[in-house]
């Protein structure tokens, strides 16, 4: 798996074999294979071109021979002919056992990537016949199946840098997804995408986007990936290194959260004073579109205590609240009226914020009961009616058929 930095990742290699040499290591996963079915520790039904057509196969293999290094004990050998127990240390070959991972990891998705989409060779028989109706060469159809496989090949040449470990091998199918700009935007960055989802979610963005929020966010751009990809698409909309730092300091440990909601509700909160943002809080990341104009509406310094006591109040329920546009209507306006002209925009004294809190913490403990009972009364009815619509869609279906 990829480490916390790219200074932690030690990256291995990349071989350079010489024909014959090649030969004689890929014999040699032969022999390992082998012996790893002589042991029980692989399937005996194991077959060697599936390890090398089957990324899941590749991984498993390679792990194997990790963790048991002894049974390749006449195999791996340096120079002088000593054994090698460790993935480190340069074989007779030239190349390290970590190396010769590399290269067997690039070997199977090169027939992901490359082989598995040639086209197939198929012989055009001669017919005897009139004219027009004597066969014709579909030169469309061979000149589609080229193209893909030019493409599959200029992708993994923009890949190749990057794909190193096992435990990439189950992401080959993700990375196909990608196109060849998204590998230059990543770079070696890449390796902070350790699932399949993640690399489907950048797939999903664009290049240029991925290029800006890198350079926009320099050494957090890694964590972003290793903790919510989505929240690019969000970030990809600032343009000043000033702002996000300052929505990274207001939203705390939310601020993925917040940059991966819709861009609407993104754009929206860029578009506020940032007196509001930064009384938000975490919160930033929870607003619905419906709430945020009414809570707009408490004047500073009492929006920022507002917000704390309500988180305070109802804890990790409180994002979930908040997110309800019916929430807005049904229980925050009645609430915010009854507070909008209770402060003026002077300075709030230590006591005076004490005694506010207490206020607002009282009026929200008399509502709790009701709104959790609320709460749980939509979610039955948007259970009932999701239900119901696909019920719906179900039956017309089957008029339809």
């Amino acid at each position: 798996m990829p480490k916390d930095s790219a200074e932690e990742i030690a990256i291995p290699k990349t071989v350079s074999l010489d024909s014959e040499m090649r030969k004689i290591v890929l014999a040699g996963v032969k022999f390992l294979l082998a012996r790893l079915k002589q042991n029980k520790v692989i399937e005996a039904e194991t077959e060697y071109k599936d390890v090398l057509l089957t990324p899941l196969l590749m991984q498993k293999y390679l792990d194997l021979v990790r963790d048991n290094l002894d049974l390749g004990k006449d195999l791996f050998v340096d120079e002088a002919g000593n054994r090698v127990l460790d993935l480190d240390t340069p074989l007779v070959c030239g190349a390290t056992l970590s190396e010769i991972e590399r290269m067997l990891v690039y070997t199977c998705a090169s027939k992901i990537f490359v082989t598995s989409k040639k086209p197939k060779v198929i012989k055009e028989k001669k017919k005897k016949g009139f004219g027009f109706f004597g066969g014709k060469k579909d030169k469309d159809a061979d000149g589609e199946a080229a193209k893909k496989l030019d493409e599959g090949a200029d992708k993994l040449a923009e890949l190749k840098p990057h794909l190193i470990y096992a435990w990439q091998l189950p992401l080959v199918d993700a990375y196909q997804k990608l196109q060849r700009e998204h590998y230059q935007a990543l770079g070696d960055t890449l390796l902070f995408l350790d699932t399949p989802q993640k690399v489907s979610v950048v797939a999903g963005l664009s290049p240029g986007a991925i290029a800006d929020v890198r350079k926009l966010t320099e050494e957090r751009f890694e964590t972003i990936l290793r903790v919510k990809p989505q929240a690019i698409a969000g970030m990809s909309q600032i343009k000043s290194k000033a702002k996000f730092d300052f929505l990274f300091k207001t939203a705390k440990k939310r601020v993925f959260d917040f940059f991966a909601r819709e861009q609407q509700y993104v754009a929206e909160i860029l578009g506020v004073h940032e007196d509001i943002a930064w009384a938000l809080d975490q919160s930033v990341a929870d607003m619905s579109m419906e709430s945020l104009p009414v809570i707009s509406r408490l004047k500073m310094p009492f929006l920022k205590v507002f917000m704390e006591v309500f988180r305070e109040e109802f804890g990790d329920f409180a994002k979930l609240i908040l997110r309800e546009p019916e929430f807005a209507t049904a229980h925050l306006k009645p609430i915010i009226e009854e507070f909008v002209n209770m402060m003026s925009g002077d300075s709030m004294a230590d006591d005076k914020e004490d005694a506010v809190a207490n206020i607002v913490s009282l009026k929200w403990r008399g509502q709790k009961d009701d709104v959790l009972e609320w709460y749980k009364t939509l979610k039955q009815e948007q259970k009932e009616a999701a239900a119901e619509e696909k019920k719906l869609a179900k039956l017309t279906k089957k008029k339809l058929k």
